[in-house]
C-alpha cells in the first residue's frame, strides 16, 4: 500500500495521539478510498490478550482499552487489516505486512532505523 504524503501522514498521526480517532480514520479512509471502520473498546472472544483486533464481517476495530485508541502503531496496524479486507475482499492481510505498513507510515515511507 502506498503511504500518504508527509503533510497528511503527520496530520493523521497527530490526530491519533490527540485522541481524535474518528477524524484520523476519516482521513485514512479518504486517502485509501475505503469506508471508515467502526471502532469500540472491549474484547473479542479468542483474542482477549491482544491490544486490538479487526473484525472483518463487522468492519470494526475493537481496542482492548481506551489508552490504545491513542497509539498510532496499533491504530495503523488495524486500519491496514481493514483497508486490505475492503480492497482485496480476501481477508485482512498478514500481521507481518501490517507491521511493515506501520513502520513505513510512521517513518515516512522508510523502514524504521531499528527493524
Amino acid at each position: 500500500m502506498k503511504i500518504p504524503d508527509n503533510h497528511l501522514r503527520i496530520s493523521i498521526i497527530e490526530k491519533i495521539v490527540a485522541g481524535q480517532l474518528d477524524s484520523a480514520l476519516d482521513l485514512l479512509s479518504v486517502a485509501y478510498e475505503v469506508s471508515a471502520p467502526k471502532f469500540r473498546v472491549g474484547t473479542v472472544k479468542g483474542h482477549r490478550s491482544v491490544a486490538a483486533c479487526y473484525i472483518e464481517r463487522e468492519k470494526m476495530i475493537v481496542f482492548s482499552n481506551r489508552d490504545i485508541l491513542c497509539n498510532p502503531s496499533v491504530v495503523l496496524h488495524e486500519f491496514y487489516h481493514h483497508c486490505i479486507s475492503q480492497t482485496t475482499l480476501k481477508g485482512g492481510g498478514t500481521d507481518k505486512n501490517a507491521d511493515r505498513y506501520v513502520r513505513r507510515f510512521l517513518y515516512g515511507g522508510e523502514e524504521s532505523p531499528v527493524s
